[in-house]
């Protein structure tokens, strides 16, 4: 027998709970550094993402951390940052620390490639940069010049601030999708067959999970019913569909953010895509969620017969364009 399937019996036969304070210590891992994590084409929007994990608690914390991650970058600052000053900030940090070797900790998240990493902008980093920044901004000024000094200088302090900001939102996130996690695996626990398999029992856990995850955001929404396919089962979701901000809005097209690859499609891709975010631009400022779709989460996705409507083509058109498009933007 397993150590984690005989943690759970002794849960069963004595109500004995350290297996889920187990499972919530290991929330901040830093998963996104894990070497073995990586995309692959499992016949999903986006594609899936694998991950070889040394223990099942850390699987499900795992799939705590996703949801908190996906919940979480849509908390605002009063005065938002766009998403060029976001990259940019990034490309300055990755400058300092890989090049000008400043040292500073800082969690890497997904979406850079060999020249950026996207860093996670914490009020840690800030004060590991703060008794370094005279030193950072004289280097920078002697690596890149004056002008590229002057505007990492703009971008720390508006990075600095929009962190102050949302952080305490954050933390009381945090705090509730940790409570709301704790009854959940209690909840599974109390219930799960110890007979079957640690990867079937993970499964169970993590659809407990997800399910009261979701229930919270809903009560915090508006509703809609939605049935979608997890891991092969047949789920329903009830929740109020919203438009991504604007930086994130072309995920409303493939269910992912392919705007670093637009340079592979042609200039009539490009022009097809600008023409259907336009659509979906006109309707977020209405509020027009009607003619669309929307993930587990709720974040609007684009229905083909739509767009073609709106576009006046044919539906086969559009299926056929969105295909070739995401056959480029994730091979």
């Amino acid at each position: 027998m397993s150590e984690f399937i005989n943690k759970i019996r002794v849960f069963q036969s004595s109500d004995d709970k350290r297996i889920i304070q187990d499972i919530l210590d290991k929330f901040d891992t830093n998963f996104m550094e894990d070497p073995s994590r990586h995309r692959v084409k499992d016949g999903t929007p986006s594609g899936g993402i694998r991950i070889n994990l040394k223990d099942p608690e850390s699987y499900i914390a795992y799939s705590i951390k996703a949801i908190y991650t996906l919940i979480s970058r849509h908390i605002k600052s009063e005065k938002p940052i766009t998403k060029n000053e976001t990259d940019s900030f990034n490309r300055f940090l990755s400058i300092l620390k890989y090049d000008v070797c400043i040292d500073f900790e800082a969690n890497v998240e997904s979406g850079g490639d060999s020249y950026v990493s996207y860093f996670e902008i914490t009020e840690s980093l800030f004060l590991q940069l703060e008794p370094l920044l005279d030193e950072i901004l004289l280097r920078l000024e002697e690596f890149c010049s004056l002008s590229d000094r002057l505007y990492f200088e703009e971008l720390y302090h508006k990075h600095k601030q929009a962190t102050a900001d949302i952080e305490p939102q954050k933390e009381q996130l945090k705090k509730e999708i940790l409570e709301i996690a704790a009854k959940a695996i209690e909840y599974a626990l109390v219930r799960v067959d110890t007979s079957r398999s640690e990867r079937e029992i993970v499964k169970y856990i993590n659809r407990a999970i997800r399910s009261k995850l979701i229930d919270a955001e809903i009560k915090r929404n508006g509703m809609r019913r939605i049935r979608r396919k997890i891991n092969g089962d047949l789920e329903s979701f009830s929740l109020k569909p919203y438009f991504p901000d604007d930086e994130y809005l072309i995920e409303t097209i493939l269910g992912l953010d392919f705007s670093d690859c637009r340079d592979q499609l042609t200039k009539g891709e490009n022009e097809f895509i600008d023409q259907i975010l336009e659509v979906v631009k006109e309707d977020k400022a209405v509020g027009n969620v009607a003619p669309y779709t929307c993930n587990i989460y709720g974040e609007i996705r684009i229905i083909k017969k739509y767009i073609a409507e709106k576009l006046d083509v044919s539906h086969e058109v559009v299926r056929k364009r969105l295909s070739r498009i995401r056959k480029k933007v994730t091979k």
